[in-house]
């Protein structure tokens, strides 16, 4: 297991993508299935950044691991706001582009890149955990 503690700070991106880049690898994956981890890893920082701090900005802390069941784990943890990414509402994206409700676009690729999500709220934290299943990658 791997883990990272950032400020959740725009200017911490390429730190945190760096180093889930670096650890998935080490463990051989293919540079296709990397950027969509990347796409995931990044859609996620970035909302953290823009809406889960106010003022008390604690950061985020990232964990990576494989889990026995061959999932490649990545752990999302913030003290920010509660927010269940499973509840939010997907695009219809079969709409025109014009016709359609302005964000949630990042949410859904989220959820259709990776093969698992569970969220937990903890005391005061939001923990994220979205897996990759090897077999896949």
């Amino acid at each position: 297991m791997k883990e990272k503690k950032l400020p959740a700070k725009i200017e911490h991106l390429h730190d945190v993508l760096d180093f889930i880049t670096e650890i998935l690898k080490q463990q051989g994956i293919n540079e296709d299935k990397i950027r969509n981890m990347q796409i995931v890893v990044e859609e996620v920082f970035v909302n953290i950044c823009n809406y889960s701090y106010d003022e008390d900005n604690q950061g985020i802390n990232i964990r990576c691991y494989i889990t026995d069941d061959d999932l490649f784990c990545i752990e999302i943890t913030d003290w920010g706001k509660p927010f269940n990414i499973l509840n939010s509402k997907d695009p219809d994206i079969k709409k025109d582009i014009d016709d359609r409700d302005i964000g949630g676009l990042g949410i859904w690729l989220v959820k259709n890149l990776s093969d698992k999500i569970t969220y937990k709220r903890i005391e005061d934290k939001n923990i994220l955990e979205i897996g990759f299943r090897l077999s896949r990658v």
